[in-house]
């Protein structure tokens, strides 16, 4: 599975952490000022019993978004930036 990430350039918006909505793609830093790892706020189906619902775009890792949330909140930021994105996944 090969994932592309393409974000058009638009402005990005500083949000609240618990404003980030399931299906929000967003980054800890400004996209426009550095290279930056790129996350994506899932939510698990109900079925699902895991608490996994963060994916890291960049790496493909899912972890859990409260523990990603703690990370960046111990470096003193209560926000992230919301990017505007389209994901093309494509199996081979």
């Amino acid at each position: 599975m090969k994932i592309q990430f393409i974000q058009p350039d638009k402005k990005d918006n500083k949000v609240l952490f618990n404003d980030l909505k399931a299906g929000d793609i967003f980054t800890v830093a400004d996209p426009k000022a550095s290279k930056v790892t790129t996350f994506m706020k899932v939510k698990p189906g109900k079925n699902y019993t895991s608490t996994l619902d963060a994916i890291n775009l960049d790496t493909g890792e899912i972890s859990v978004f409260s523990d990603t949330k703690k990370e960046i909140i111990s470096v003193d930021q209560l926000f992230v930036y919301k990017v505007n994105a389209e994901l093309l996944i494509k199996l081979d």
